[in-house]
């Protein structure tokens, strides 16, 4: 996506980071949505992106000189 966008031209892709443990409380580790067979919960762990892939995302960012506009988590942690 991030080759896709600078190759059209955009100098930011809005990324949205998600702190699953910090987000969510242990009760959606029950709730499974109707198209799916495995909890919210644990969805949104498989797509969430450790601290250390996050800061090769941002890494990558810079690297095409496009901004990196992170929401969720602080970009001093990263």
């Amino acid at each position: 996506m991030v080759d896709a966008a600078h190759a059209a031209g955009a100098e930011i892709i809005k990324h949205q980071t998600h702190v699953v443990e910090d987000e969510m409380s242990g009760d959606a580790k029950s709730v499974i949505p109707g198209n799916a067979n495995i909890s919210i919960y644990e969805i949104m762990h498989r797509c969430s992106l450790n601290e250390e892939d996050e800061r090769a995302l941002m890494e990558y960012f810079q690297s095409k000189d496009m901004i990196f506009p992170c929401g969720g988590r602080a970009p001093q942690k990263i």
